[in-house]
């Protein structure tokens, strides 16, 4: 009996701490979309096909290669064209990056010709955003953000058929959908 007894306290325990970790995550935060005004955001990125498991590596490849340069990236970013559902992981297309200041622009010639530069121009956009406190914040953005986002899309003819992720690290995960 005393045996039975401990073994529902540590399943008690188990249970909410992975309740309390789920908290922090922002696992049971509402999601809010909203539409608004993004832009102009300066990106620096590299294209990346294949798994989408592969971004964080990729953002900390371009992150360093930014601080070498002594261009302070102000977030990582992701923008993400496909659905990993309909599209094979060996087929998944992205562009992973950082958003820097305009200013900055002028540092990154790129005798390679791996880094990449583009403007996403000021317009309006689908919005959420989450608290970004590691990788398992990731994972609820699927979890959460993605289907919300989803039920916002449909009251948008002509969204950008793409998503992206903005990380202020120790922050927030910005999500957006360009509206055309």
């Amino acid at each position: 009996m005393k045996t039975l007894k401990n073994a529902g306290v540590v399943v008690l325990v188990l249970v909410a701490a992975l309740a309390a970790a789920a908290w922090w995550y922002g696992m049971f935060r509402p999601v809010v979309v909203v539409e608004q005004q993004v832009g102009p955001l300066t990106l620096v990125y590299v294209e990346q096909t294949g798994s989408y498991a592969q971004t964080p590596r990729t953002m900390r490849a371009v992150d360093a290669d930014l601080r070498a340069r002594e261009v302070g990236p102000l977030r990582g970013y992701g923008l993400f064209r496909d659905n990993p559902r309909e599209v094979p992981t060996a087929q998944l297309r992205a562009e992973v990056g950082a958003v820097i200041a305009d200013s900055d622009r002028r540092r990154l010639k790129d005798p390679s010709g791996r880094l990449k530069v583009r403007t996403l121009k000021r317009g309006p956009c689908l919005v959420a955003e989450i608290p970004f406190r590691g990788m398992p914040s990731i994972y609820v953005g699927i979890i959460r953000v993605y289907p919300a986002l989803t039920a916002a899309l449909r009251g948008h003819a002509g969204a950008a058929p793409y998503i992206i992720e903005l990380y202020d690290r120790g922050k927030t995960i910005t999500y957006l959908i360009p509206l055309r």
